[in-house]
């Protein structure tokens, strides 16, 4: 507890610390927020909190490293843990991969069209 405490307290961006902690919070209530966005265009009418329970362990357990992305265990999880609750598995593994588009795919594709148009532009001016 003591070096937690001593890592703290000499944390060199403490400025920075707040603000980011904020953005991350943010970040991982939207995405949150988009799961139960999904479900409800689907017509599932779950509780915020249950998304809030649910969808931080399977962030959590999608990250290890099995498959490529997640694929597979992300959808299983969802699959898991929605049907338990009365969802249609198709539902379940539908809202985890348009989640993956919206949040992943789609800003992936955009960033790498900006850095396309981007180069294609510097080698323009040389």
């Amino acid at each position: 507890m003591k070096s937690f405490y001593g890592t703290i307290v000499f944390f060199p961006y403490k400025k920075n610390m707040v603000s980011t902690i904020l953005l991350i919070l943010c970040f991982q209530i939207s995405t949150i927020l988009s799961v139960y966005l999904l479900f409800k265009v689907y017509g599932v009418d779950l509780p915020l909190s249950t998304h809030l329970a649910l969808y931080p362990i399977i962030s959590i357990l999608s990250m290890l490293p099995i498959t490529i992305s997640g694929f597979g265990i992300r959808e299983g999880l969802f699959v898991a843990f929605y049907t338990s609750l009365g969802v249609r598995p198709d539902i379940a593994v539908s809202v985890s991969l348009m989640n993956y588009i919206i949040l992943i795919l789609l800003p992936a594709l955009i960033g790498g069209g900006i850095y396309v148009i981007d180069v294609f532009k510097i080698k323009k001016r040389n």
